[in-house]
């Protein structure tokens, strides 16, 4: 009977020890806008570069293996994408991706009408910015969420050259 014990002790020692080497679930990365630029257009879609700064708030390294992202200006939807490229992100660094959006004349028709109502867009002052979207990881099986908000300068976005990042 004792020598059952024993082997059942062990192997609940085993076990326990495994479960303590368990991944816990990584924080999300925090992403925020570093540069905006207009890429190219033609009647039905527009399309930005939008790049990226991955924050990594982890004790240990993650690979980003895709993500899928909305712009929204001023709370309301201005373009979205998704990016399939894959970014390794060091334990506590940052890393910074050059990805796509795509939006249609509505949305920037729409836009401009808000912001002349609201009174924005008039000159040099700030536009709120809010990107959302989630990030699948290499070591983790489901999409982690995440959401930022910032502002940007009424001349950040450039039509050619180096992106200008939000004010």
């Amino acid at each position: 009977m004792s020598g059952h014990a024993a082997v059942f002790g062990l192997l609940l020692g085993t076990l326990l020890a495994g479960c303590a080497n368990l991944a816990s679930k990584p924080a999300a990365p925090e992403v925020t806008l570093a540069g905006l630029r207009f890429v190219d257009a033609d009647l039905f879609e527009q399309r930005f570069a939008l790049r990226l700064r991955l924050l990594n708030p982890n004790d240990f390294p993650i690979e980003v293996l895709g993500m899928n992202y909305k712009l929204l200006l001023d709370d309301r939807p201005f373009a979205s994408g998704v990016s399939s490229k894959s970014v390794n992100i060091p334990a506590f660094g940052e890393g910074v991706t050059e990805v796509e959006v795509i939006t249609n004349i509505t949305r920037i028709v729409g836009q401009l009408k808000h912001l002349a109502t609201t009174g924005q867009g008039q000159g040099p002052e700030e536009l709120d910015y809010r990107i959302e979207g989630g990030i699948k990881l290499s070591n983790w099986g489901t999409k982690i969420p995440f959401e930022y908000e910032g502002k940007i300068g009424g001349r950040a976005i450039e039509s050619s050259g180096e992106s200008t990042g939000p004010q």
